[in-house]
């Protein structure tokens, strides 16, 4: 293995995740803040991100669900389990496949995370706007590459 490549792997990888994280943090403390709601209060992380690509998807399997978060899907029902408890999800089941479990945001959490969005949208420009022109569009180039290698090598 290519130790440079290897190097600066674990660069992208630790700075992409610090950001990731750190938005993640400020939509959940937007969402306890703005929403004033008590089931935003307990909210887990890995749950807010759930959330945040159920509202996406609009809909979605759990099986799909589980290949884009990368986590097995009994840990996906599981965390839906909790988030049907607290009305932020609802579960049905496939028309014609009755094994298939699909997902989707209440009508509340839906308005909710849109809200959440337009806040953490407004947040992000700001930040972009303090970046070069070029590096954005360097920037989006790469993520848009990335995400079309991910999405092949997981089949979607």
């Amino acid at each position: 293995m290519n130790k440079q490549l290897s190097q600066e792997a674990m660069e992208i990888l630790y700075e992409g995740r610090l950001i990731w994280e750190r938005i993640l943090r400020a939509q959940k403390d937007d969402l306890s803040k703005l929403i004033m709601d008590e089931k935003y209060a307990h909210l887990t992380l890995a749950q807010l991100n759930m959330l945040l690509f159920i509202h996406k998807e609009s809909e979605i399997t759990v099986s799909n669900l589980s290949k884009l978060l990368n986590i097995k899907p009994p840990s996906v029902s599981s965390m839906a389990d909790r988030l049907v408890k607290n009305q932020l999800l609802e579960r049905r089941y496939g028309i014609k496949d009755r094994r298939k479990v699909i997902l989707r945001l209440s009508i509340k959490a839906q308005k909710d995370i849109e809200f959440l969005e337009i806040t953490t949208l407004n947040s992000f420009v700001k930040l972009l706007e303090k970046l070069k022109p070029n590096s954005l569009q360097k920037w989006k180039g790469v993520l848009s590459e990335v995400k079309s290698v991910q999405e092949a090598e997981i089949g979607i």
